[in-house]
């Protein structure tokens, strides 16, 4: 009853959510609470009485008529990181340090029973990566910075991290344990192993040709999850989510007609069982984050962060609408639209022409006059392709994007968002292109940005420098755009109806 006394001044602590605090309770051998004057408090549930307080958003057992002012106290642990039995978990391909940082933003509301178990390939990155999360206890810490401010964290979210080239059945049982609910990817589009502009999965590909032969050892994003997803059927489990969060149109449609396709092809009754059972939702994460040298140095990352994520799960979800930055709505698509056409329409045109000009930093490419107004008009250029985003004014967006280009605290690397060109400027460029054609309208800043990728893909700059490329069609498009430099009057001869959208793009 108290509890729900408070839940009147609270709007955001639903009964569900007061159910699964009052199972977590029961569930706890004790709690643990830090005082501001670093003495750690405990109070058993078993000996001390039955009295509960809740200090939003904190919660606390208190001990007879004692108790602690909210101010005073910080949020210690949620529950040990060895205590994996009761907490559902949030897998992740390849993880990301986006979902790190809103797990304990929900944590602060109250016992949470969400953490995170990350996987990655077999990389000397993923294994460095994996000794130091042993030896940090699996915490590190996450620094955001604006252009004139700066906030340090430590995230405590992930609870594991297995190496899928080192033991690809240890990440099949991870995807099948019963606490296992969401599948989270971050696996850049080429990880989706399917042309994103027809849909079609590629069967020629290695780890999909293995995968297929190999299901319960597999290589691929893809033939892991279609490797649990068949466990769980046969063993009579419920389904989980599949949530991408890469930046791909309509990620959650193409994650879908990725998995189902592989399906299809190893068990046409698995597809069918996905089709009915497991759901695939939209999301977009606007977060900029440049790599880090090594796995021990901390995350720095911009101050901004937006997440939105479609309301579409079979298995459960964090509580995400507690918390600033992320919302959960019916329809992604017009923020996914502004997102990507917008930022990393914008990151791609930008990375070619100032590597092109000599500079390696975002942030002094756009402190140049000519970048800056060719960054500026691209904006504006494609913003006319945006549709209405609820709560969102455009024009201050550009503005906001300019000023998180320009972060000089967050160093972002020009080549860094060069990279994959054939493969971003078909979902980043396209189909602003073909929009703005069947209007009428000018792409000026489009053709100038196609044309500095062009140029960059030709892999030598105006003084003879060679250009490290890293973009999957490398040995393709590199002849191609040397023949084009070197004999600008002559196109090379193409057959529209075998290649894909960028030769057009390419030819336009």
């Amino acid at each position: 009853p108290s509890l729900r006394r408070v839940s009147t001044r609270r709007k955001l602590y639903s009964d569900f959510y007061f159910s699964n605090i009052l199972q977590w309770l029961l569930l706890q051998e004790r709690v643990w609470v830090q005082c501001s004057d670093r003495l750690l408090y405990t109070l058993d549930w078993a000996t001390s009485p039955k009295h509960i307080l809740l200090i939003s958003p904190i919660i606390i057992m208190v001990e007879y008529s004692y108790t602690l002012r909210q101010d005073k106290v910080e949020y210690r642990h949620l529950y040990r990181p060895t205590s994996l039995s009761s907490p559902h978990h949030y897998f992740e391909f390849h993880h990301h340090h986006h979902h790190h940082h809103h797990i304990p933003h929900i944590e602060k509301l109250g016992p949470s029973e969400w953490g995170i178990c990350a996987v990655d390939r077999d990389n000397p990155r993923t294994r460095e990566t994996q000794e130091f999360l042993k030896k940090s206890d699996f915490t590190y810490d996450l620094i955001t910075k604006s252009s004139d401010s700066k906030n340090e964290l430590h995230i405590s979210s992930i609870r594991n991290l297995v190496n899928m080239g080192e033991d690809p059945v240890a990440a099949v049982k991870q995807l099948c344990l019963p606490t296992t609910r969401i599948c989270s990817l971050t696996i850049t589009e080429k990880g989706y192993c399917c042309d994103v502009n027809t849909g079609d999965l590629m069967v020629d590909n290695p780890e999909i040709k293995h995968d297929l032969e190999n299901i319960s050892e597999p290589k691929s994003a893809i033939g892991l999850i279609c490797s649990a997803l068949k466990t769980r059927r046969d063993t009579g489990m419920p389904p989980i989510t599949i949530m991408s969060c890469d930046n791909l149109p309509g990620n959650g449609h193409v994650t879908e007609n990725a998995v189902t396709q592989f399906a299809e092809l190893l068990d046409p009754s698995l597809r069918e069982w996905i089709g009915e059972n497991v759901t695939f939702p939209n999301s977009m994460v606007d977060r900029i984050t440049p790599q880090t040298a090594t796995a021990e140095a901390p995350i720095i990352s911009e101050e901004f962060a937006q997440w939105v994520v479609e309301d579409k799960f079979c298995n459960g979800r964090p509580y995400w609408e507690v918390v600033d930055g992320i919302l959960v709505v019916d329809d992604v698509m017009p923020y996914e639209k502004m997102k990507v056409r917008m930022l990393n329409g914008a990151h791609s045109a930008l990375s070619y022409l100032s590597y092109l000009c000599g500079y390696r930093d975002v942030d002094h490419a756009l402190a140049a006059p000519d970048v800056h107004d060719f960054v500026k008009l691209y904006l504006a250029e494609v913003a006319q392709t945006v549709p209405k985003v609820p709560g969102v004014d455009l024009p201050w967006y550009q503005g906001v994007l300019m000023e998180r280009f320009s972060n000089p605290n967050i160093k972002d690397q020009v080549q860094r968002l060069a990279e994959d060109g054939s493969t971003k400027l078909q979902t980043t460029m396209i189909p602003v292109i073909r929009e703005k054609t069947k209007t009428g309208k000018a792409s000026h800043m489009l053709a100038l940005a196609v044309a500095g990728w062009i140029r960059y893909m030709a892999g030598v700059d105006d003084f003879g420098a060679p250009i490290k490329i890293k973009d999957p069609l490398k040995e393709t498009l590199q002849p191609l755009a040397q023949q084009a430099l070197s004999q600008r009057d002559v196109l090379p001869v193409c057959d529209f109806t075998t290649t894909t959208y960028y030769y057009y793009y390419y030819y336009y």
